[in-house]
């Protein structure tokens, strides 16, 4: 796997990606608070059966970068549907025609307001314990939101809010196995530019300023009108977005998604179940193939 910059108008965006280049495509989408290298641990099953992948670090996140312009306001990049015009422009500019696209936590909701307002760009569509409406955030984004709305956030992440105390122990509770969730993984997927980075703290203030339940709320009733071939592939021990709460209801918003249950998985199920999560979703792909 690479790494690769794609310049878009004020937007540089920063993708993980591999596999063969006539492989077909599929784009992952992170959530909060992670990057693309969450990714890393479930890429290279879709690599090895030939899928051509693409993970990009979300506008706030990562090595994504936005910056000052006269034709597009640099705090709207960083919502969701500033993220989701972003990833249309970069999808036209790709030009590898439909893709698959699979989504978690915010990236799920990006994916909403993707397939509602640019629904030719995709093949397939996978959400994986993903925000909904207006039910987010959860408390501890929420606590950092305010944080960033009155202009404390980079320097309470500097100081550790982030890594210490009760951030970490909610981080700790969100997969299913402890193991899963030391220091460095965190350091690497969660950390890295929005603690330890000044551009980044300032960059991840922005995206937590922007995010607004009530601009995914907007798009639920449109969620109907996804033709898609959907799948609602599911953690059963998450604490953050549980089925009950989330999946449920995003079932009953979509047409007709088919609902994958992965046991043993907490919300970040890219760390506790990576190979059972990709063999999860690979299947799923291939029996549309065979029955489309």
């Amino acid at each position: 796997m690479e790494r690769k910059a794609y310049v878009l108008g004020n937007t540089t965006l920063s993708v993980l990606q591999g596999g063969p280049e006539n492989g077909t495509p599929v784009v992952f989408l992170h959530g909060i608070p992670a990057s693309a290298n969450l990714w890393e641990t479930v890429l290279p099953y879709f690599i090895e059966k030939g899928y051509r992948v693409f993970a990009p670090d979300l506008p706030g996140y990562g090595e994504t970068e936005v910056r000052d312009s006269p034709t597009r306001l640099k705090s709207s990049a960083y919502s969701l549907k500033g993220t989701a015009d972003i990833l249309a422009e970069w999808l036209v500019q790709l030009d590898i025609g439909r893709v698959w696209l699979v989504a978690h936590d915010i990236g799920g909701g990006v994916a909403q307001i993707l397939t509602c307002d640019h629904g030719q760009h995709f093949s397939h569509l996978t959400l994986s314990n993903c925000i909904v409406s207006d039910r987010w955030p959860v408390p501890a984004i929420a606590l950092a939101k305010s944080l960033a709305t009155i202009g404390l956030y980079p320097a309470v992440a500097m100081l550790g809010g982030m890594t210490k105390g009760q951030s970490w122990r909610e981080l700790k509770a969100a997969v299913s196995n402890p193991a899963n969730m030391t220091k460095t993984i965190a350091r690497k997927v969660f950390w890295q530019d929005k603690v330890y980075n000044a551009k980044g703290r300032k960059a991840f203030a922005q995206h937590l300023k922007a995010l607004s339940p009530t601009q995914l709320a907007h798009y639920a009733p449109k969620l109907k009108s996804i033709e898609l071939p959907t799948l609602l592939a599911w953690a059963e021990d998450d604490p953050n977005q549980p089925w009950e709460k989330s999946g449920q209801y995003l079932q009953s918003l979509l047409p007709n998604p088919e609902v994958k249950y992965l046991p043993n998985a907490g919300h970040f199920l890219q760390l506790d179940q990576p190979k059972e999560y990709a063999n999860l979703l690979l299947n799923w792909k291939s029996q549309q193939v065979l029955n489309p």
